[in-house]
């Protein structure tokens, strides 16, 4: 979700052609705050992704039809995700990219985000 602190694109950025570059992404994900006039279409429902949910299922709400944009609600707990905050932190590394000059990963200025990737078997989530 925007919360107002995400970083915009750069001013120097020069855009991809096609759906990614042409600010739709960017334009869809920072409206996940906006109050929008109401739709009949866009509603809340129960809904089973995946037999694992047929005993509980995930709490959908259709937030935009086209493209369709769905939010589930609910669908990890707040002690699963400190968990996996807590996980992560000692393994978070920079992002990085491949130099087309010299073939060597490195950080670059415009990339801000921490990844790491975790083995299936590193908790029991």
């Amino acid at each position: 979700k925007y919360n107002g602190d995400d970083p915009g694109p750069l001013e120097d950025e020069d855009p991809v052609e096609g759906f990614w570059g042409s600010g739709n992404f960017d334009g869809l994900c920072r409206k996940a705050n906006m109050t929008t006039t109401s739709d009949p279409r866009l509603y809340c429902k129960h809904t089973v992704p995946h037999p694992y949910f047929l005993l509980g299922p995930v709490k959908e709400e259709i937030m935009q039809l086209d493209p369709p944009i769905v939010l589930w609600h609910d669908f990890v707990t707040q002690a699963e995700v400190d968990e996996i905050i807590e996980t992560a932190k000692p393994s978070l590394k920079r992002a990085m990219i491949r130099n087309p000059d010299t073939g060597i990963l490195e950080p670059a200025p415009y990339r801000v985000t921490k990844n790491v990737w975790f083995p299936d078997d590193l908790t029991n989530l």
